[in-house]
């Protein structure tokens, strides 16, 4: 039941011994025949679930992959040969490149990898002193590398990180009252921003 793609065979007829006195021999073209083995087993890849929230102060927020087998084969349920995927960027308000976060690297499962295996790849956040609001990163999946030969495929390949901000700031009057002459013709007050950083 492992998931290992389509595999090849070469069959190639010898004879045994021979109550012909030779008279039986290989005939040519028809001397090897190439059989194709189709697995009957297959394995998506997908997010855990299709959103997450974090704090800008977290320093990191763990992306989690599960691995789903399915097949009807006898045998434990396992990768034949290891598949590699690439987390990516499909959209979102947030900036990768170290403004607000850092895509994380390649996410492998190893060949021999089981049915319901996890792999977490850390999405780096950036604590910066902007007053930004929430902000979000919405991630995708790609195979990079398939060693399965097409037999693994993509599940929920899309997931949300809603960045929540930690700074804030306010406004306000600098005085509570004033006074101004009737004659002025106009009156000026000060305002204040406070911002603070977390």
């Amino acid at each position: 039941r492992s998931v290992e793609g389509t595999k090849a065979a070469n069959l190639a007829p010898s004879i045994g011994p021979d109550g012909t006195n030779g008279q039986v021999t290989i005939a040519s073209p028809a001397a090897t025949h190439a059989a194709t083995i189709t697995d009957n087993d297959t394995a998506t890849i997908a997010y855990s679930g299709s959103s997450s929230a974090v704090n800008e102060a977290a320093g990191t927020t763990a992306l989690t992959l599960g691995l789903d087998i399915t097949g009807d084969g006898t045998g434990s349920q396992v990768l034949a040969r290891a598949v590699t995927v690439n987390v990516t960027i499909t959209g979102g308000t947030a900036t990768n490149g170290g403004t607000d976060y850092t895509l994380p690297s390649t996410v492998t499962f190893a060949s021999g990898a089981s049915n319901g295996a996890t792999q977490v790849s850390n999405l780096a956040i950036v604590n910066d002193v902007l007053v930004e609001g929430a902000e979000t990163a919405t991630l995708g999946l790609e195979i990079a590398t398939d060693g399965t030969d097409g037999a693994v495929s993509l599940g929920a390949s899309s997931h949300t990180v809603t960045i929540n901000d930690n700074d804030s700031a306010t406004v306000a009057y600098v005085a509570a009252t004033g006074s101004v002459s009737e004659g002025a013709g106009t009156h000026s007050v000060g305002l204040v921003l406070n911002i603070t950083s977390n």
